[in-house]
């Protein structure tokens, strides 16, 4: 029986509000340390989705990201938007940290039943926020890369590393968790 693995800080007491509105950005300190499927995804927000624009759907993509030789670039493999059931699922299912008082922490999580986002040791999950998505919070803790949206769907076409904007100490508040795929 193997043992799920978690990544991602949550939660800090040192947050602040962010906007990744149209940006796709993942934490270097979570690179995956065995291959698995991703089973769990959850996202601390400031102002969730449906509080901004109740009446819009939000969109939420997860991309599986190499890295290369080169310290600051990274190939976009695959690209998985969320489907509107687990968007809902993400709108309702609602938690509050034990760490942070009842006013700036919201933190929504998914469960991913299907094993459709596989991701191999030494690639990276990056989370991009469309259209609604909300204001995750962002913490000190870790280094993360982001890159616009449109660029990423465009180097994930072409397939060709894609040169990403590195933003040192603060990284967003996403953790997710990785079963391993059992062995044969």
């Amino acid at each position: 029986m193997s043992t799920d693995h978690a990544y991602g800080i949550i939660d800090h007491f040192r947050k602040s509000n962010s906007s990744f509105n149209g940006m796709l950005v993942f934490s270097y300190n979570d690179i995956i340390r065995k291959s698995g499927h991703v089973t769990e995804l959850s996202i601390n927000f400031s102002k969730p989705p449906n509080e901004l624009q109740p009446s819009n759907v939000p969109s939420i993509f997860l991309y599986v990201i190499s890295p290369t030789k080169e310290k600051d670039q990274f190939v976009i493999i695959y690209r998985h938007q969320l489907s509107d059931e687990q968007i809902q699922q993400l709108l309702n299912n609602k938690t509050k940290s034990e760490n942070s008082n009842i006013t700036d922490s919201d933190i929504r999580t998914i469960t991913i039943r299907e094993p459709s986002l596989y991701l191999e040791a030494g690639q990276f999950l990056g989370v991009g926020f469309g259209n609604y998505s909300g204001y995750p919070h962002r913490v000190k803790g870790s280094d993360s890369y982001y890159i616009d949206l449109n660029t990423a769907n465009y180097a994930l076409k072409t397939g060709k590393p894609q040169l990403f904007i590195k933003q040192a100490i603060y990284c967003v508040t996403v953790s997710f968790t990785i079963r391993p795929a059992s062995s044969a």
